[in-house]
């Protein structure tokens, strides 16, 4: 079920990635990796497989969005559900990242409940 799960967290802030570690961890995933910025998470990509990544959307030189569009490039990344983290709420943002290929827009602000939900939601296929 969820545990078999490999998440990748990217985040170039660590309170946020440990923050959401344990979000995660309190769900019942217990496979989660983590990267401290997209570059980052690209190169750890090249040899990890992983089954959904959650990456902030404003991070140093490539931000969320540019990593997303550049993982929806690759054939082994079209079908992963990619979840862009974002505190800000602005419909031009969400709609941008549905254009990038973002699977789902998570607030910052939202719910352990809410996490659950969607992730169960798409990686329970």
């Amino acid at each position: 079920m969820l545990k078999s799960v490999n998440i990748l967290i990217v985040d170039d802030s660590k309170v946020s990635r440990q923050m959401l570690s344990f979000t995660l961890m309190e769900i019942g995933f217990d496979n989660i990796l983590q990267a401290k910025n997209a570059e980052e998470a690209l190169e750890l990509l090249e040899t990890e497989d992983v089954d959904a990544i959650i990456t902030d959307l404003n991070m140093g030189e490539m931000n969320g969005m540019e990593m997303i569009k550049e993982l929806r490039a690759v054939p082994r990344f079209k079908g992963k559900p990619i979840f862009l983290l974002t505190g800000e709420d602005n419909a031009d943002v969400k709609k941008d990242a549905r254009n990038f290929g973002a699977t789902f827009i998570l607030d910052k602000s939202d719910s352990t409940e809410k996490f659950k939900k969607v992730l169960s939601h798409y990686l329970e296929r």
